[in-house]
């Protein structure tokens, strides 16, 4: 794949992550790891690697190399918009939005790149780190992410497929599976939490 190419279907890749929650995402901290998250997961269930994108350590965790460029190459074609949200307990508070008006050439932009197997591993990256902090995504990065750890020094590209083979601490499996039962009992804080406030 030239390097043009690759950085097309990195683009997508991203654009896709943010498609998955409606066109809408949060936090470019979160957004980095489910792009990385999203390469492990085509790996492990599908055994092929996402796109060549060097993925790399960035202070927060894995991030795609030249990321603010793919951001900005989305933003010239008027496929995506940023905001900086100026949220001083978050890292990075900048918002991403899909413009409405330009949804169906995002979707096709997509599909163009991006093949469904691709897709649906995209799709779950982006609902494990979508309602999370930036700094609950980060430290949870770090403390999964091996090759994150081996890099040691910011801005070095990693070799992300360490985070696959286990078992160090806990498989991919688990830590999903550790991910699924903190949001549960997050989900049912925040019930009670407004069961309180409404009696």
């Amino acid at each position: 794949m030239s390097l043009d190419a690759d950085k097309r279907k990195a683009e997508a890749v991203i654009l896709d992550i943010i498609l998955c929650q409606d066109g809408f995402w949060p936090r470019k901290t979160t957004l980095w790891k489910a792009f990385w998250l999203a390469h492990l997961l085509t790996m492990k269930e599908g055994g092929f690697s996402l796109s060549e994108h060097p993925i790399i350590r960035l202070p927060q965790g894995p991030g795609p190399e030249d990321g603010n460029e793919l951001l900005a190459r989305l933003e010239d074609a008027c496929l995506l918009k940023s905001r900086s949200d100026g949220d001083a307990f978050e890292y990075n508070p900048i918002s991403f939005r899909v413009p409405e008006s330009r949804l169906p050439d995002a979707r096709r932009f997509v599909e163009l790149w991006l093949n469904r197997e691709e897709r649906k591993a995209i799709q779950k990256a982006s609902v494990t780190f979508f309602g999370m902090t930036s700094r609950d995504a980060s430290e949870w990065s770090h403390s999964y992410s091996a090759a994150w750890e081996r890099a040691g020094t910011n801005g070095r590209e990693m070799n992300i497929y360490l985070d696959l083979l286990g078992p160090e601490e806990e498989t991919v499996d688990q830590k999903m599976k550790r991910i699924d039962e903190a949001k549960e009992l997050m989900d049912d804080f925040g019930s009670k939490l407004r069961n309180a406030f409404d009696d």
